[in-house]
């Protein structure tokens, strides 16, 4: 998801079929003016005029809606409903094969939509990265303050069990959703760790985790988040305040699962790395009959990890504003990729909010990397490395090898 912040329901111009239809439902509902001009006039709708060539889709479009009500065995229905429907089948023809990103949210969806960007979307754990093996659920990471790191469970100890009920048979999702529960309940965990002979019972008390995970791995410093939202950079910021005054070496920025999100949170995160100057992404405008202009966009103010050694993971879910970054530090020699290619989402989406709740988002450009190279159907990383399926995270630990060996 590449998104760009601020757009609201005073967006310029859209599509006018896409006013008649909005409009148009909204003035059913809320009783605004729809009318002729006088004469031969064309249709007027909240002072604007209808273009002539539309005007018999709108009378027909009308029409059907009034016979739907009038005769159809099934009625009554949503009038809401049926407009909605009717925008989103309108959206869905404009789009193109190369483009699913173009949509229409009615008010339910695009609250959805927009929560994971615009709130905080926390969930209530024990705060540590986990893979599932057969021995156990396996902590890779316990993070930074978290319930888990601050009840003294460590990387590498094996849960076992919760709540006295053996997991090992369970998938890695039925084990995380028992670990999870009401903020400020308790979990007990049975745990296994290296050295020690017999188990022994872990009491966590589940909080609220931070949208941005950071934390250490020996003397590397390790961040995740899997949005890039409104209040990210401001967290990535304290994070790495907080592993710089720890005296890492070098940080892994983990961008895996990452879907993208505010450009603006991405150009600022970027300028934690690199220099105010360069160049984040090309924004490729379509002028039309072949024509194209691309602008630079620079990365944000110059941070405080400039010379800090970095390495980004990546995979076949980072995505848009992540692989923005990703390719903007692989492009200027900043930082080794690592992982396996990336989804290759090359376009830029507008949020245009409407004045009942719902919204669209509209293809409006497509993005080159600094270099101008196209990230459609993704990019491989500097250095390959799969994931296991299970075990100790391959990709991690190919992460903390290179920034303690520089190979």
């Amino acid at each position: 998801m590449h998104i760009k912040k601020g757009l609201n329901s005073g967006v310029a111009t859209i599509a006018a079929a896409i006013i008649i239809v909005v409009i148009m439902a909204t003035s059913f509902l809320a009783g605004m003016s729809i009318g002729h001009g006088n004469g031969s006039a064309a249709y007027v709708i909240n002072g604007a005029p209808v273009p002539r060539n539309l005007q018999q889709p709108l009378n027909n479009f009308w029409q059907a809606y009034q016979r739907l009500n009038a005769d159809s065995y099934w009625r009554p229905f949503d009038p809401k409903q049926l407009f909605y429907g009717a925008t989103s089948g309108m959206v869905d023809t404009s789009t193109l094969p190369q483009d699913s990103h173009t949509l229409f949210f009615p008010p339910v969806d695009s609250t959805q939509a927009n929560a994971q960007l615009n709130e905080t979307s926390n969930g209530y754990g024990i705060g540590a990265d986990v893979v599932m093996t057969k021995k156990g659920l396996q902590i890779t990471n316990p993070l930074v303050d978290s319930p888990a790191q601050k009840a003294g469970l460590l990387q590498n100890d094996l849960i076992v069990a919760v709540n006295g009920r053996d997991i090992r048979k369970l998938s890695l999702t039925d084990a995380v959703d028992l670990i999870h529960g009401n903020q400020g309940t308790v979990v007990a965990l049975s745990i296994v760790r290296s050295g020690l002979r017999q188990p022994f019972v872990v009491k966590v008390t589940r909080n609220s985790i931070p949208d941005v995970q950071a934390g250490k791995i020996r003397n590397i410093g390790y961040i995740k988040f899997t949005v890039f939202g409104l209040a990210t950079a401001g967290e990535v910021h304290d994070a790495l305040v907080q592993l710089l005054s720890a005296h890492v070496t070098g940080v892994v920025l983990d961008l895996r699962d990452n879907l993208g999100g505010y450009v603006n949170a991405a150009q600022a995160i970027a300028g934690e790395f690199l220099p105010g100057n360069d160049v984040l992404f090309w924004e490729r405008t379509n002028l039309g009959n072949g024509h194209f202009s691309d602008t630079s966009n620079l990365v944000g103010t110059t941070g405080i990890a400039q010379r800090l050694p970095l390495v980004v993971l990546v995979n076949g879910y980072t995505a848009s504003a992540a692989e923005i970054v990703a390719a903007a530090m692989s492009d200027h020699g900043r930082a080794k990729t690592i992982g396996t290619r990336t989804y290759g989402k090359n376009s830029e989406q507008e949020v245009v909010n409407l004045a009942d709740g719902s919204s669209m988002r509209i293809t409006t450009h497509l993005w080159l990397t600094p270099n101008k190279h196209s990230v459609s159907g993704g990019f491989e990383p500097d250095i390959v490395v799969s994931k296991a399926a299970s075990g100790p995270d391959t990709q991690l630990t190919r992460a903390v090898q290179y920034l303690s060996t520089n190979h």
